[in-house]
């Protein structure tokens, strides 16, 4: 259920124009009205965030979409991507009525040993069945928020931690716990990330 606040949100949204327009190549279309992030921008490693998008179709289809909430660092390496259903598939898109807003809760917990700096917060939306994806405005790619990461507010217990490679070697005054190689099938000259 919604919160109160939140439930008289839905009824002012159906008149609204849309943020972003996504669109297949067969014309049928489906709008982002609006989102709202929380906690807000800026967020500690480790922290749950949550980005609300309220979605709306002019015309309802049997289609399931799919919608991939991707969270990027400043390099555009991907850090994590979430993919699910609307409303964490309690709400799929072959079941709305035409103009009817639906509120979609996308959480995500940014990494505990993601490094402080600036991400960037965006989306994808895909059919479920044919992997086709949906254009917006902005490509298939849409950019949601500029996050500022922070250092976590206590260190990651190492059992949390996925490290590919531990180490655990002193490197005084640090201690080197692992490693994690982009590529490791490597030939003479390649760069090791």
């Amino acid at each position: 259920n919604l919160p109160a606040q939140e439930t008289a949100i839905l009824p002012g949204l159906k008149d609204k124009t849309a943020q972003h327009v996504f669109h297949d190549g067969a014309g049928n279309s489906l709008e982002l009205v609006t989102t709202k992030m929380r906690p807000g921008v800026s967020i500690h490693a480790g922290e749950f965030g949550l980005e609300t998008l309220f979605w709306r179709m002019p015309e309802s289809f049997p289609v399931h979409l799919v919608v991939s909430l991707r969270l990027s660092d400043a390099q555009n390496h991907l850090i994590l991507q979430r993919d699910l259903e609307p409303a964490s598939g309690l709400r799929p898109t072959n079941g709305w009525l035409a103009n009817e807003v639906v509120e979609d809760d996308a959480g995500f917990i940014v990494p505990p040993d993601a490094p402080p700096g600036a991400y960037h917060l965006s989306l994808v939306v895909y059919d479920g069945e044919t992997g086709e994806n949906w254009m917006s405005d902005e490509g298939t790619l849409l950019s949601l928020a500029a996050l500022n990461v922070s250092r976590p507010t206590a260190p990651a217990p190492l059992g949390t931690l996925d490290i590919p490679h531990p180490l655990d070697r002193a490197l005084s005054p640090f201690r080197l716990l692992g490693a994690n190689f982009v590529n490791e099938n490597l030939h003479g000259g390649d760069t090791l990330d």
